[in-house]
């Protein structure tokens, strides 16, 4: 796997989980801004002594970030 394939792929599942949290008040643009957000988040926090695979990690912190971003907007209205 060459070095674009191994970025891309991380960022692929970041837009899918954001696709996942659309609803009628938040756009699909500001959730995937808070997916890509939580995916260099994830890069920076993520030991590799501790998990082999970068997925394993950043998954559950995007899904995490984009739960909390819809709990804080609904907070907002």
């Amino acid at each position: 796997m060459t070095g674009v394939q191994t970025c891309a792929l991380p960022i692929c599942i970041a837009e899918a989980l954001a696709r996942r949290y659309v609803t009628a008040t938040v756009a699909l643009e500001d959730l995937v801004q808070v997916a890509y957000a939580a995916l260099v988040r994830a890069v920076h926090q993520w030991d590799v002594a501790r998990d082999a695979d970068l997925l394993t990690y950043a998954v559950p912190t995007i899904r995490g970030e984009l739960r909390r971003s819809l709990y804080s907007s609904k907070l907002k209205k």
